[in-house]
């Protein structure tokens, strides 16, 4: 597979939506779905606890699906937000779903919300990273470039980054030193075009891709401007 730009990212959700007529609320429950089935390998029975820190976009949207589906297998799952997503939106759906089924939620949203429930995360066996997805150009806002911080000072719990490190942009890479250091990288579709360069690895560490649900075509048809590598 070939690897993807941001915009080439996006275009393979379009083509799928437009051309198989696939919704994009399918797509994120795939994308969610199969990240957990690649991290429940990762986490030793009796099932260690997970935590889930996730942004309002559709990286969050993924994160509240990975939880769902872990929960369902029976390991312990606290989701940390740093805001709900849009009204209306698909992550909003699965948030919706996430709390319906009684999934516990705490609320980051203030420097003092964030330094109380820290220091909860060295309790999770792995502690997902889903702040900020391909859509992300820097700078990394202050707020949230506190919890990407915050997540890298825990030194306990494996790392997991869904489709990319938060602060990690998909076609220029790290352009700082706000960028979450992931163990693991469960990125969807296909790998993006930046994990390609030198020193990536420091920040993705293991990269696995998780299926969506679409035929490769979709993935070679969308990299098919020629930017993908």
């Amino acid at each position: 597979m070939p690897r993807l730009t941001r915009v080439q990212s996006r275009n393979v959700d379009q083509i799928a939506m437009e051309t198989l007529g696939m919704p994009g609320i399918v797509l994120m429950e795939n994308a969610g779905r199969s990240a957990a089935s690649h991290l429940l390998p990762w986490l030793e029975q009796p099932f260690g606890s997970v935590g889930c820190v996730c942004g309002r976009g559709n990286n969050g949207g993924d994160a509240y699906v990975v939880a769902r589906h872990l929960a369902n297998h029976g390991v312990p799952v606290t989701l940390y937000t740093t805001g709900m997503p849009p009204a209306g939106s698909d992550a909003s759906i699965q948030a919706d779903m996430a709390r319906r089924i009684g999934l516990p939620m705490v609320t980051l949203e203030t420097a003092a919300q964030l330094n109380q429930h820290a220091r909860a995360w060295a309790q999770h066996a792995v502690l997902v990273d889903a702040l900020l997805g391909t859509g992300f150009q820097g700078p990394v806002r202050p707020f949230l470039a506190g919890v990407i911080d915050a997540i890298n000072q825990c030194s306990d719990p494996q790392i997991v980054a869904l489709d990319l490190p938060s602060g990690f942009d998909a076609d220029a890479g790290a352009c700082g030193d706000t960028v979450v250091v992931a163990d693991m990288t469960i990125t969807f579709a296909a790998e993006k075009v930046a994990f390609a360069q030198a020193g990536a690895q420091r920040w993705v560490g293991k990269v696995v891709v998780a299926d969506i649900g679409v035929p490769p075509w979709v993935i070679e048809n969308a990299a098919g401007d020629g930017k993908g590598t």
